[in-house]
């Protein structure tokens, strides 16, 4: 980014100044802090969706079980 011409002069200025204020370690924890904070709210988003995909395949499959007889099943239903 320091190679001349692709920033302008105030840029490269600012830049290195950025660079040279920076905590290493500091940027570091920073990152880590944030990239816990954002794996968190992941976390519990992807909970609840899982959760209520459990709960309409559970609704799916109860649909299923229940169903339509045909006509043959209600004759040996009917026999029993």
């Amino acid at each position: 980014m320091l190679t001349p011409g692709i920033l302008s002069r105030t840029q490269t200025l600012e830049l290195r100044q950025l660079r040279e204020i920076t905590n290493p370690a500091e940027l570091t924890r920073d990152i880590l802090r944030y990239q816990s904070i954002l794996t968190g709210l992941a976390k519990t988003s992807t909970e609840q969706l899982l959760a209520k995909t459990e709960e309409t395949r559970e609704k799916r499959k109860n649909k299923l079980t229940i169903g339509i007889k045909t006509h043959a099943a209600q004759k040996v239903s009917r026999s029993n």
